[in-house]
């Protein structure tokens, strides 16, 4: 009903969803047989077919006018979770924040980051990149299979960026590889995929940073999930914090560090919600009503479950071995 403008929300969602929260905890509804066949037959599919393999399912959603993103979003452009350190961070100041921990710890292992290389992987509209550009005069490069993305890094931050699969670039070694906010799009098996290939293009030593949303020990709320596999982030797979490391060991990495960021996953998704409601106005001229409802509904659905530790965000540093 609210999607389709039927209902009208007056204040802020963040408060209007502890209601429906607590309605769809109590009405929660399991995954059904046909949605686990469903899952399981797209798992299947991306095995045996290269092209459905590939296919990125959040297109649409990424390809969105970056103005919306700039409205919503902090001067980085980062759609993904933010690492709060003070009460009073800011999301540019939280932002910064996992930037210079990634480089913390990548130097750590690899010592003085200038003149090193770096790939983000899924690097949206490279805001990351340009900081380690500019802060530590590293050598950069992108890769995004979102067309208006790469457009978006190239022009704006004179950054090259490949275009197409992670799988699409071989023979290049990079000392830093950065995952972030990307491997949650990937089924199983193409996780597997992944890392196997990020193992072949860094040297021994070489570090890779990987941020994940994970799944979480409680998985109960089936149809706020529902709101992000059916609207927003089709074909996403969410693993266990055991899985994901057993998968991490068994393609030559070792974990160094790993830390758990869920109720950073909680406030940044609160934040951004803050500021769609800010600037609704300007987002519906540009996206039209109902999308601006859809990214209202999912990021506060969002910030609720990870508050409610029914969400898991993990951070993981892994050295080849």
């Amino acid at each position: 009903m609210y999607f389709d403008g039927r209902m009208k929300i007056i204040g802020s969602f963040l408060d209007a969803v502890d209601i429906f929260y607590l309605l769809n905890i109590a009405t929660d509804v399991p995954q059904t047989l046909r949605e686990k066949i469903a899952n399981y037959a797209l798992r299947a599919a991306k095995i045996v077919w290269p092209k459905i393999t590939v296919r990125f399912e959040s297109l649409e959603h990424y390809s969105l006018n970056p103005q919306l993103y700039q409205l919503f979003l902090d001067s980085h452009m980062q759609y993904t979770c933010a690492r709060f350190i003070e009460s009073s961070d800011s999301l540019d100041t939280a932002q910064e924040n996992k930037f210079n921990f990634i480089a913390s710890e990548a130097e750590k292992l690899l010592g003085p980051l200038r003149g090193k290389t770096m790939l983000d992987v899924g690097c949206g509209w490279g805001g990351q990149l340009a900081y380690f550009k500019n802060k530590f005069k590293m050598k950069c490069v992108g890769n995004t299979n979102c067309a208006p993305q790469k457009d978006y890094v190239e022009t704006t931050y004179g950054i090259d960026v490949v275009y197409g699969d992670f799988s699409s670039i071989q023979n290049k070694i990079y000392d830093l590889i950065t995952i972030v906010g990307m491997s949650e799009h990937l089924s199983p098996f193409r996780k597997g995929s992944l890392l196997r290939w990020a193992h072949s293009n860094l040297p021994a030593g070489g570090v890779v940073y990987l941020q994940t949303i994970a799944k979480p020990a409680v998985w109960k709320g089936g149809d706020a999930y529902r709101i992000a596999q059916e609207y927003v982030f089709p074909g996403h797979f969410l693993e266990y914090r055991s899985e994901l490391e057993a998968r991490m060991r068994d393609n030559g990495f070792r974990v160094v560090h790993v830390e758990e960021g869920t109720q950073d996953y909680s406030r940044t998704t609160a934040l951004w919600v803050e500021k769609l409601q800010k600037n609704e106005e300007r987002i519906c001229a540009i996206v039209g009503q109902r999308n601006y409802r859809i990214f209202v509904a999912y990021l506060a659905y969002a910030s609720k479950l990870f508050d409610d530790r029914r969400g898991s965000l993990l951070r993981f540093i892994l050295v080849k071995t």
